[in-house]
């Protein structure tokens, strides 16, 4: 839950609360980060190779997440955000363009 008034939220994104009252920042980072390591670390077991990348649930992300993503040895990021990607971006928030059945060549 996100708030007293039962409102949800993506979990990655939002200190959480309870009756005893809302997740502190240093709380939710480290639930977070936790989270990261404890799935790059399956990911790894699964597969022999770590995880370099996030897809964030939702496209739901800010700073916060983005670093602990990297500082888990994930720094690069697929996001909902829209648009063309160039080689001078960092590759942290990777954009990405939503295909539609009727999308045509010439659109893209």
């Amino acid at each position: 839950l996100a708030n007293p008034q039962g409102n949800v939220q993506p979990a990655v994104t939002t200190a959480g609360w309870s009756p005893a009252g809302y997740e502190t920042m240093a709380a939710y980072q480290v639930r977070v980060k936790a989270d990261f390591d404890a799935s790059a670390r399956q990911l790894k077991e699964q597969t022999g190779r770590a995880p370099r990348i996030m897809v964030w649930p939702y496209g739901a992300f800010n700073q916060t997440v983005l670093n602990l993503a990297r500082d888990s040895g994930m720094p690069y990021s697929f996001t909902l955000i829209e648009g063309l990607n160039t080689l001078g971006d960092s590759g942290a928030t990777v954009r990405r363009y939503l295909l539609e059945e009727d999308t045509s060549l010439e659109t893209l």
